[in-house]
């Protein structure tokens, strides 16, 4: 029973694939606005079936995997790509820039508003801090000079 049990548990703990359909997607102008400079790239809704076959064809013939830095294009080719390959314009490309430089001014007022409350909020909390040793001083002091009237009445009226 307990044999059948795991059996079964490891038969539905593995999938397969026999078939692969790879489309390539093309390319416009986008809108994230973490690019370093110039305009970001999407995919777009046209696309074209690059492969069809088995997952072992494709295996045994796809390029090597790409990482890192590899994977970035530069400023200079996704304007090429935009324009050349995918038929974009200057004015679309232009306004995708402008309108990621704005977001990243929006972001960066955000970032310093929130550091300026930070820094008000610490400020005020030693202040408040400052103000607790300075009233728990004078106090200290009061007594003093309490202290320092009671021993002086005592020395006159004893003297």
């Amino acid at each position: 029973c307990a044999d059948d049990e795991r059996k079964q548990n490891s038969e539905m703990k593995n999938a397969s694939w026999d078939r692969l359909e790879i489309r390539e997607y093309g390319r416009t102008v986008g809108d994230n606005p973490s690019v370093s400079g110039g305009p970001p790239l999407t995919l777009s809704w046209s696309y074209c079936k690059t492969f069809e076959g088995s997952v072992d064809a494709y295996e045994n013939g796809r390029p090597a995997r790409r990482v890192g830095k590899e994977m970035a294009v530069p400023r200079y080719l996704r304007e090429i790509m935009l324009c050349e390959e995918w038929g974009c314009s200057n004015r679309e490309i232009a306004a995708a820039v402008r309108d990621i430089l704005a977001i990243k001014q929006q972001r960066r007022t955000t970032v310093n508003r929130l550091e300026m409350r930070g820094a008000a909020k610490m400020e005020e909390t030693i202040e408040e801090i400052l103000r607790g040793m300075k009233k728990g001083y004078c106090g200290k002091q009061r007594e003093i000079l309490q202290w320092d009237d009671c021993s002086e009445d005592s020395d006159y009226s004893g003297g």
